[in-house]
């Protein structure tokens, strides 16, 4: 890879006849910029070390004025930052690629990486919104659902096409395996499985990267008990809640992080699918000690 000009060059086509009339510096002095978004009067670029903001006024050929660092990243690896703003403009979604091909520096090199962030533009915080995503680097927004989609360019070292680059909607919470697994419950044995990615509930073990569950005693299901299967919904409520144990997860979040933000009043969809949870997890539904309700406030994961 060659070395990064670290500038965005303008080019304006007047007459629209396909070809720049002119060509121009726009902002220089970057870090290897990758994502742009423009809100209002505010130009943003996803550096590979940052989100930076930069005052904008309407035709402008070149900025020079300095900007404000919003966010700070790792760099290297997998350099690019993606920028989407929210369909209402009030935070940004930014793609971070991971350091390395499976964790080979190991999972401390890897912290804060792998993974979309959602950076509020009014308060300035951020956080990770879902992980193990190797290198998403495209950013959407489905326009029925509002539902976040993203490309994510998989993992190398296993063949030409395996595993194969994917393209997967993203909910709040949710884990999409690497560096553990991919494609689904394929595990990766290259590398070592972290235990605290499984939790238990009742007689079951869950995995949450290679989305199995087993008899935790045995290490394999009786042949006179299968284990439960899941639908792709219950999957995403229960890892929403197994990735906070102990702490309570409003009907607001889970609704927004499994359905889209349109669903927030849609109570009776987490009843349906609580209820079914337990049933297939639970020693007894009826009372239950794992998968348990907060009355009129929301859902909580006890261990």
């Amino acid at each position: 890879m060659g070395v990064s000009p670290n500038r965005i060059t303008l080019l304006r086509d007047a007459d629209r006849d396909g070809v720049a009339e002119t060509r121009e510096a726009f902002l220089e002095g970057l870090s290897q910029p990758f994502g742009m978004a423009l809100l209002g009067d505010t130009f943003y670029v996803g550096n590979t070390d940052g989100v930076v903001a930069f005052a904008y006024a309407t035709g402008a050929t070149r900025i020079t004025a300095p900007g404000r660092k919003l966010t700070e990243f790792k760099p290297g690896g997998h350099w690019t930052r993606s920028l989407l703003p929210s369909p209402d403009g009030s935070k940004l979604y930014i793609g971070v690629g991971s350091l390395s091909n499976i964790g080979d520096n190991g999972m401390e090199a890897e912290e804060g990486r792998a993974c979309i962030y959602e950076l509020d533009l009014a308060s300035g915080k951020s956080r990770i919104f879902a992980g193990g995503l190797r290198n998403p680097v495209g950013l959407a927004w489905e326009p029925q659902t509002g539902v976040l989609w993203t490309v994510v360019n998989e993992r190398d070292g296993l063949g030409d096409e395996t595993p194969p680059d994917y393209l997967t909607s993203v909910r709040d919470g949710g884990f999409y395996g690497w560096p553990y697994c991919y494609w689904g419950k394929t595990v990766d044995d290259r590398v070592p499985q972290d235990a605290a990615l499984v939790a238990t509930i009742g007689d079951w073990s869950i995995d949450l990267a290679a989305h199995t569950i087993q008899n935790p005693a045995s290490g394999t299901v009786p042949a006179d008990s299968s284990p439960p299967r899941l639908t792709p919904t219950e999957w995403r409520i229960l890892e929403i809640l197994l990735r906070r144990p102990g702490q309570l997860v409003s009907s607001a979040q889970l609704l927004s992080g499994v359905w889209g933000p349109g669903f927030q009043e849609r109570t009776n969809y987490l009843r349906f699918h609580m209820t079914r949870l337990r049933r297939k997890l639970e020693e007894n539904p009826s009372r239950p000690r794992h998968l348990l309700t907060e009355p009129g406030m929301g859902y909580r994961y006890q261990p």
